[in-house]
């Protein structure tokens, strides 16, 4: 996966939905497991502040063998525009 982390005042949300719109599929990073249902009732002894933040602000961009230059240029030139459009 190729995963990228946003800027906390990035609203991860829209830019999940704008990309869509454009044809650039993209998912959520996992949660954390502490946080996750089978494990919530384990405590841990450490506070895990950074695997709580690259869950908040974490997507992972397409990745495929298949994927040629074009498509890369394409996706990397909608999200600089979508993330400077939601940041004015």
């Amino acid at each position: 996966l190729f995963t990228i982390v946003l800027a906390d005042d990035i609203n991860k949300d829209k830019l999940i939905k704008k990309l869509l719109e454009r044809g650039i599929e993209t998912r959520r990073v996992f949660y954390p497991l502490h946080q996750m249902p089978p494990f919530k009732t384990y405590n841990s002894s450490k506070n895990l502040l950074e695997s709580e933040r690259l869950s908040k602000n974490g997507i992972s961009l397409p990745s495929s063998v298949n994927l040629q230059r074009n498509d890369i240029i394409y996706i990397v030139k909608v999200i600089d525009e979508v993330i400077r459009n939601l940041m004015n």
